[in-house]
């Protein structure tokens, strides 16, 4: 399953105000998370492993002829910016974006979109 756009902003939201209820210093986290999430734009990934997200990462790139470097956690795609993985276990995992406004930049999101949705259909 793939969270995009404002429904894991919002996902994570409605976690912290349900843990907020028991612990009412997590208040100021709520205005973290609001500001992180518009500043990154996360997607969220369930059901599928870290090296499938990290397969769709490259081959998205390489479907729409950018060329990629790969660090620890991030890509580095040539001329747009950078795309982060973080997992928070073997089957959820956050990808962050760190790139510019481009026609480019959302024909790579969509191939990525479809390519990570393929994983998740496929048994």
């Amino acid at each position: 399953m793939l969270l995009r756009g404002a429904e894991p902003t919002v996902a994570l939201a409605l976690f912290l105000v349900c843990l907020s209820s028991l612990l009412p210093f997590l208040w100021s986290l709520l205005v973290l998370q609001a500001l992180a999430g518009i500043m990154w734009r996360p997607w969220i990934v369930i059901g599928i492993r870290r090296e499938q997200v990290e397969t769709a990462v490259t081959k998205a790139a390489g479907m729409v002829r950018l060329k990629t470097e790969r660090t620890d956690a991030a890509f580095t795609l040539t001329g747009i910016g950078t795309a982060h993985v973080t997992s928070f276990g073997p089957w959820l995992h956050l990808v962050g974006f760190r790139i510019r406004r481009t026609k480019k930049l959302v024909l790579f999101q969509n191939v990525l979109r479809k390519t990570i949705q393929n994983y998740t259909l496929s048994p």
